[in-house]
């Protein structure tokens, strides 16, 4: 995947997955942040118990590229 290099290539991205609104549908979508069970702290993205080690580890195990 080639890295975008300005600003109208990214709006064009996003608008090249919008659905035409004869395809919407109702929905939810939410957030889940991630917590620690040892002081209820959030998850740092940093470290060796971050997201971008969850992230890292996914990305090996489920061959992401």
């Amino acid at each position: 995947m080639t890295p975008l290099q300005s600003r109208d290539e990214l709006v064009a991205w996003i608008e090249a997955g919008v659905k035409p609104e004869s395809e919407f549908r109702i929905g939810t979508e939410h957030e889940k942040t991630p917590f620690t069970l040892e002081g209820h702290q959030p998850v740092p993205y940093e470290g060796v118990k971050g997201i971008g080690a969850l992230l890292e580890g996914m990305k090996l195990l489920l061959g992401w590229e």
